[in-house]
């Protein structure tokens, strides 16, 4: 999944209220394969004693996480009062 794109979708389609249904359900499948993606590679980097250094911490990819997170909940929350 392309995180940039992921945010443009965001900014212009779900918060301007003009994503279809169907469509907010595809990003959330999506947002919750990449969630497990990541979860796979960041156990696999922490058994190798380098990978988990604190100094080779990605910034960005966290703050990628922390996104996909917040729009996770967000498009849950939306799904959730939607069936009402």
């Amino acid at each position: 999944m392309d995180i940039a794109e992921l945010r443009g979708w965001y900014r212009n389609r779900f918060l301007s209220g003009s994503a279809r249904e169907s469509e907010i359900t595809e990003r959330l499948e999506a947002c919750l394969r990449w969630m497990m993606q990541d979860d796979d590679t960041v156990e696999m980097l922490a058994g190798n004693s380098l990978a988990a250094s604190p100094e080779l911490a990605d910034p960005q990819a966290e703050g990628d996480r922390q996104f996909v997170e917040d729009i996770i909940r967000n498009l849950e929350e939306y799904l959730s009062d939607a069936a009402g």
